[in-house]
């Protein structure tokens, strides 16, 4: 928040309302547009499908549940 440059009462609101900020900033994205080629996305992607294939798929053979 620094980066902002506010002091005061403007950090203060700034810091009360970023989380709305950052959420209408992901609402508004275009995952399917230019963000789509960018390597960093494409992994981020990549990644997380994975991650949901392997919750999905349940405990790995040998590895103990919990």
């Amino acid at each position: 928040m620094l980066a902002s440059g506010l002091r005061g009462r403007k950090l203060k609101t700034l810091k009360k309302d970023f989380s709305r900020h950052r959420s209408r900033l992901l609402e508004r994205l275009d995952c399917d547009g230019l963000l789509g080629q960018v390597p960093a996305w494409q992994r981020l992607e990549r990644r997380t499908r994975e991650a949901l294939q392997m919750l999905q798929a349940g405990p790995a053979r040998g590895q103990p549940e919990g």
